[in-house]
C-alpha cells in the first residue's frame, strides 16, 4: 500500500512533468544556431567528473542610478518547518506523539491484526503476536503476514526484539505495556474496543495511524457495517418480543465460558433479532458459570466459539440432553475466518447476518451467507475465496497450512507456492541479483545475472569473492538444464518472459514475476524476494524502502519552489543514444531534482527512446547524463558539438557500482542526490561521496576503499 510520502513523491513528479510538458521558460525547446561543419574532425567529448564542493564567491553589488534609489528587494519568505511527528488519541484517551509517516508497527492484539489486514493488508508489520498454528487463515489470505516474526507477548515477550525491530508505532490493547514501550522510545496505540461503537472508532484511528489510502477504506467498512446492521435488523424489527428466539453464547460452551450483558456479543444477538439468555444476571466477556445456570437459561439455541467437534460433544452429553436447544438441534459452531466473527475482528459484520439466518431462516431465503462472505473478503481483505474456502470458514473448518510451503503473491497477482525457507534465488538480470545480496547475502545467489562480473579485479569480486566463478544466465539461455545445475528455490523472472516461466513451471521450477520499471515496482519486487526468503530479509526489505523514501522526498522537497524558468533542460542518454523518456526512473530524479526530462517533453514513454540528432540539437539539453563511456561515443559528433551541454562541460557519466544507478536497479538511491547537486547546484549541497559509502556499508555489508569509490564516480 503506497503510503503519504510515495503519494506526495509521485505528485510531485507529475505536477513538474506537467508543467514542463506546457512550455514556457528553458523548458522550450529551441533550435541550436547553425554553423559551418569545422574543417578537422571534433575531439572526443570527455565527461566532467563530479566537481569537489567549493565557496561560492560573495555577490558584487551592482551601483544604484543616479537618478533615483535602487528599490528594496522583498525578503523571500523563509518556509516553516515541517514537524517530525504528529499526535493521535487512542482509545484509552492517551495523546501519543507519533511519526508523521507511520511506515512500520507491532501488533500485540490479536483481534486487531484483522484491522491490519484491511488497512494495510500488513505490508508495514514487523512483529506480531498472530501465528501460523492458531491464525492460519491470516497467513492464506494475507502473506504479508508471513514477513512479520511472530512473538508472544506477555510478562516472558523479547523486549530486545521488538527494539531491534525500530517500529515507528506499537498497537495494543494491554495497558500494562506502554510505560515499557514508551521508555525505549516507541509509541504504545491502544486500539481496544469492545462494542461496535468502539470497533468503529478503533478502525478510524488505525486508519488515522496509516494515513493515505488506510482512512477511505476504513470509511467504506464504516458504511458497509452500518448498512448492514441495519439490514438485518430490519429483517427482524416486527418480531415481538415473546417471539423471539432466546441465545447463549459463549467462546467455548462445553468448558461453561459464556458471555453476558454489555458485549458485542450482546450487540450482535439483539440486531440479529434474539435475546441473550446469558445476560440475566451476567456481564462481560468469557464468564465461566455452573452448568445448572445454563439449565436455568434454557435457550432455544446455543452458539459455541469452538470447532463443530464441540457441538458433537454437547449433542453427546446427558448432561445437556435437557436444553432446547440440544432436544432440537440448535447448537451451532460459529464461523471463524482470519479472526473469530463473534468477537473483536472485522468480521464482526458478517456476524449479525450469518446469526439472523440460523435464527430465523424463514425470512432470509433470499440471503446467501456465502456469496456475502465472499464478496466482503474481495472488497475489504483483497482476497478471492472459492466457494469451498467459503464453507470452510462458515463451519469453522481450519486450513492446514503446509510447514514445508507457503505462498507468495508475484508482481502478476499469481500465487506461488515456495519452499520454508527459500534458500537461493535464481534470476537472469543483474539488479536482481543485487536485490538477492541485499536481502539476505551471497549464499542466497543461485546463479549470477545477465551482466554480473564477479571475477578478479571486479568490484563484486572485491565484495564477494566467494561469487568468482558462478554461472552467468540471462533470460534469453537460461533453461530447464541450466537451473538443474543451479538448484534454486525460486525463479525470479520479468512479466515480459512468461513464456520461459510456463516452460520452467512445466520443468517444476517455482517461478515468480517481477519488474523495476519504476520505484513502487522495485520496492514490490524486494518484498515479493523478502517473503520467499523469510528470516530477516523482510525486514532488510522495510529497512532499503525506507531508506530510499526518506531520500527521495528529502531531494523534492528542496526543489518544490523552484519556477519553470529556473528549472535546466537535462537528457539522459543511454550507450546506443537512445534517451530516457516518461515512464523511466531517470524521468524520476532529473523531475525530482527541479530539471526537466528533453525525453519527456518529446512525449518518448519509453525507457530507452530512439532520438534524432535533429531532435536532440532542437532540444538542446543544458546538462547531459550518459549512461556510460559508450554514450560519449555516440556524442563524439559534429552535430552536438554546439548543445549547451557540451559547450559547458555540463556532461557527466552517472554513478556506476555494481551496475548503473542512473536507471532501474537497487543503486538507483545513488543517483538522486549525486544529480541533484549538479542540476541545481544552488539549492543542494549534499555529500553524495559519503551516501554513496554509507549505502554500501548500510546494504551490502561492505567498505569501500578511496579508489574503489573514485572508480563508481568515474573519477580515476
Amino acid at each position: 500500500m503506497k503510503k503519504t510520502l510515495a503519494l506526495l513523491l509521485t505528485l510531485t513528479l507529475l505536477l513538474g512533468l506537467l508543467t514542463a510538458c506546457g512550455g514556457g521558460g528553458s523548458t522550450t525547446p529551441t533550435a541550436a544556431p547553425a554553423t559551418a561543419a569545422p574543417a578537422t574532425e571534433a575531439p572526443k567529448p570527455t565527461a566532467t567528473p563530479t566537481p569537489a564542493p567549493t565557496e561560492k564567491p560573495a555577490a558584487t553589488e551592482a551601483p544604484a542610478p543616479t537618478e533615483e534609489p535602487a528599490p528594496t528587494e522583498e525578503p523571500a519568505p523563509t518556509e516553516e518547518p515541517k514537524p517530525e511527528t504528529r499526535t493521535v488519541t487512542d482509545m484509552k484517551g492517551n495523546v501519543v506523539e507519533i511519526p508523521m509517516e507511520v511506515n512500520t508497527y507491532v501488533e500485540s492484539w490479536f483481534a486487531h491484526n484483522a484491522v491490519d489486514l484491511m488497512l494495510d493488508r500488513a505490508e508495514g508489520m514487523l512483529i506480531t503476536c498472530a501465528n501460523t498454528d492458531t491464525h492460519q487463515w491470516m497467513y492464506i489470505v494475507c502473506p504479508n503476514f508471513w514477513n512479520a516474526q511472530s512473538t508472544t507477548f506477555g510478562t516472558d515477550m523479547n523486549l530486545e526484539e521488538i527494539i531491534a525491530a525500530d517500529p515507528d508505532v506499537i498497537f495494543g490493547s494491554n495497558e500494562k505495556y506502554r510505560e515499557m514501550f514508551e521508555n525505549v522510545g516507541i509509541p504504545f496505540i491502544n486500539c481496544s474496543f469492545n462494542t461496535y461503537e468502539t470497533l468503529i472508532q478503533s478502525i478510524r484511528l488505525t486508519a488515522e495511524v496509516f494515513g493515505g489510502e488506510a482512512i477511505a477504506i476504513a470509511e467504506d467498512y464504516v458504511s458497509y457495517l452500518q448498512e448492514r446492521l441495519d439490514w438485518v435488523s430490519s429483517r427482524v424489527s416486527d418480531i415481538p418480543e415473546e417471539e423471539r428466539t432466546t441465545i447463549a453464547h459463549g467462546s467455548s460452551i462445553y468448558e461453561l465460558d459464556f458471555d453476558g450483558a454489555n458485549t458485542i456479543i450482546d450487540q450482535w444477538i439483539t440486531y440479529a433479532g434474539g435475546i441473550n439468555a446469558a445476560a440475566e444476571g451476567l456481564e462481560g466477556n468469557l464468564q465461566t458459570i455452573t452448568m445448572e445456570q445454563v439449565l436455568e437459561w434454557d435457550p432455544d439455541v446455543l452458539i459455541t466459539g469452538r470447532p463443530q467437534s464441540q457441538v458433537d460433544e454437547v449433542m453427546a452429553d446427558p448432561a445437556w440432553s435437557n436444553l432446547t436447544a440440544v432436544k432440537t438441534g440448535r447448537v451451532y459452531s460459529n464461523p471463524r475466518g482470519v479472526f473469530a466473527w463473534d468477537r473483536y475482528g472485522v468480521e464482526a459484520a458478517l456476524q449479525p447476518q450469518w446469526c439472523a439466518q440460523v435464527l430465523y431462516p424463514e425470512r432470509f431465503e433470499d440471503f446467501d451467507m456465502a456469496a456475502e462472505l465472499k464478496s466482503f473478503y474481495l472488497r475489504f481483505f483483497g482476497y478471492a475465496l472459492s466457494d469451498d474456502q467459503a464453507q470452510m470458514i462458515l463451519n469453522y473448518v481450519t486450513p492446514e497450512l503446509d510447514p514445508e510451503s507457503r505462498p507468495i503473491v508475484d508482481l502478476m497477482g499469481n500465487e506461488v507456492q515456495v519452499p520454508v525457507p527459500v534458500k537461493t534465488i535464481s534470476t537472469g538480470k543483474l539488479n536482481l541479483t543485487q536485490l538477492t545480496l541485499i536481502l539476505a547475502g551471497s549464499d542466497a545467489v543461485a546463479n549470477l545475472g545477465d551482466g554480473a562480473d564477479a571475477s578478479k579485479g571486479t568490484l563484486l569480486n572485491a565484495m564477494f569473492p566467494e561469487l568468482e566463478g558462478m554461472t552467468v544466465l540471462t533470460e534469453s539461455n537460461m533453461d530447464a538444464e541450466a537451473l538443474l545445475l543451479a538448484e534454486p528455490d525460486l525463479v525470479m523472472l520479468y512479466n515480459r518472459s512468461t513464456e520461459l516461466g510456463g516452460n520452467l513451471q512445466t520443468a517444476g521450477f517455482n517461478v515468480a514475476y517481477c519488474n523495476l520499471g519504476n520505484e513502487e515496482e522495485l520496492f514490490q519486487t524486494m518484498k515479493i524476494m523478502a517473503t520467499a526468503l523469510g528470516g530477516s530479509a523482510p525486514m532488510r526489505a522495510q529497512e532499503y524502502e525506507t531508506y530510499y523514501r526518506a531520500l527521495m522526498a528529502d531531494v523534492v522537497e528542496k526543489s518544490a519552489s523552484l519556477s519553470e524558468d529556473a528549472k535546466p533542460r537535462v537528457a539522459y542518454i543511454r550507450s546506443n543514444g537512445a534517451v530516457c523518456g516518461l515512464n523511466s526512473m531517470p524521468n524520476n530524479w532529473i523531475i525530482a531534482a527541479g530539471g526537466v526530462n528533453i525525453g519527456a517533453l518529446a512525449g518518448f514513454p519509453q525507457y530507452a527512446a530512439e532520438m534524432s540528432a535533429e531532435d536532440l540539437v532542437m532540444y538542446d539539453p543544458e546538462i547531459i547524463f550518459c549512461e556510460s563511456a559508450a554514450t560519449l561515443d555516440y556524442l563524439a559528433n559534429d552535430a552536438f558539438e554546439k548543445l549547451s551541454a557540451m559547450e559547458s562541460g555540463k556532461v557527466y557519466i552517472v554513478p556506476y557500482g555494481l551496475s548503473c544507478s542512473g536507471l532501474a536497479n537497487a543503486e538507483n538511491p545513488l543517483v538522486w542526490q549525486w544529480a541533484a547537486n549538479l542540476i541545481n547546484p544552488g539549492i543542494y549541497d549534499y555529500d553524495a561521496e559519503q551516501t554513496i559509502r554509507n549505502f554500501f556499508t548500510q546494504f551490502y555489508g561492505y567498505t569501500l576503499s578511496d579508489a574503489q569509490l573514485k572508480t563508481i564516480l568515474h573519477q580515476d
